[in-house]
């Protein structure tokens, strides 16, 4: 009876100690950067396209030392280290620009990276995108974190708890967003053209709520560099500049396009090029026909160099486009995206 019992507590010593020794991460979200399920983007991943080109404003929050007061750090990659940053402060913002718009792709369509030291030390950030710059829309967000969160607190900020906030992965790793999750929530963004992203640092004391109406905690109070500290965005989906009328983003201008335009004739709802408007006036009209007809059968430079992956019709049947339509084709299934609207600038 002895050996068995000793066996026993042999085993609960084993069990506590692989217990002790394994993550706790508790929470429903995607863990740490490394860990099997996370959806971290290396600052080095072959995916990333591009990065942000411009700093259209930075709003920093009174608190923030001079020395960390510098955001062109925020352009070109990531660096990944502590000091190559640009602060927020506590609400702070700041807004960049990308020349080559960001386009809603499959899956992530672009990465924020902070500068977090380890997996715990997590400040957070709501993001935000816009197309003109003007009209902005935010990303639906959840923080589950129970309670207040001390400045150096060494439990920290649990990564699995935090969905839809930059800043969830240590540094070296961009948190990253879909397109999709803001798709139509604003008629005045078009997901398929994204010119601006604006990072809002959150106060982590509790004041500040997640979309469903919870405080949101993170390490507070912190000094000299409080808040978001912003390392770069990285572009992980772009649109292809130059081609007009292209609704679908494929790189050929084609009947696919005309199936947008026609399914959306007579929309005024500012919508963008991905719903038709080609010449960006809010409205699909006739004279957008006249910009997809002026360019129908035109390719992008990577689809013309290789082949091409759908037939287009001879430019002369381009006179079809002007022949009335009963009604929206349904000569494809495919999912649409768009390209920037023609002319636009960030």
């Amino acid at each position: 009876m002895s050996g068995t019992c000793g066996l026993r507590g042999l085993a609960w010593v084993w069990i506590g100690s692989w217990l002790a020794a394994a993550p706790a991460w508790a929470g429903p979200y995607a863990p740490p950067a490394g860990q099997p399920g996370s959806t971290a983007i290396a600052m080095n991943d072959p995916s990333i396209l591009g990065w942000a080109d411009s700093v259209v404003d930075y709003s920093p929050a009174a608190g923030v030392d001079g020395i960390w007061q510098t955001p062109n750090l925020a352009l070109g990659p990531a660096v990944g280290t502590s000091f190559d940053i640009v602060t927020l402060g506590d609400n702070g913002t700041i807004t960049l620009g990308f020349d080559t718009p960001i386009t809603n792709g499959p899956g992530f369509d672009f990465a924020v990276f902070e500068n977090a030291f380890d997996d715990d030390f997590l400040e957070l950030a709501f993001v935000e995108v816009s197309s003109d710059g003007q009209n902005f829309v935010r990303f639906a967000n959840d923080s589950l974190t129970p309670d207040a969160v001390g400045g150096f607190d060494p439990i920290g900020v649990d990564a699995t708890n935090l969905d839809g906030l930059a800043g969830k992965y240590r540094q070296g790793f961009g948190t990253p967003f879909d397109l999709d999750g803001v798709d139509g929530v604003n008629p005045l963004v078009d997901v398929a053209a994204i010119t601006h992203v604006r990072v809002v640092d959150i106060l982590g004391d509790g004041s500040v709520a997640d979309t469903s109406g919870d405080p949101i905690y993170d390490p507070f109070p912190t000094f000299g560099s409080p808040g978001f500290d912003l390392d770069a965005v990285a572009v992980l989906h772009q649109a292809s500049a130059g081609l007009p009328a292209d609704a679908n983003a494929d790189g050929v201008v084609d009947l696919l396009d005309f199936d947008v335009l026609a399914q959306n004739f007579g929309s005024n709802t500012g919508a963008g090029a991905s719903a038709g408007d080609f010449n960006a006036d809010g409205v699909v009209d006739l004279l957008d026909f006249d910009v997809l007809a002026q360019n129908f059968g035109s390719t992008s430079p990577a689809i013309a160099s290789g082949p091409p992956a759908l037939a287009v019709p001879e430019p002369a049947s381009a006179g079809l486009l002007f022949l009335p339509f009963s009604g929206p084709s349904r000569a494809t299934g495919r999912r649409r995206r768009a390209l920037p609207r023609i002319g636009e600038k960030s």
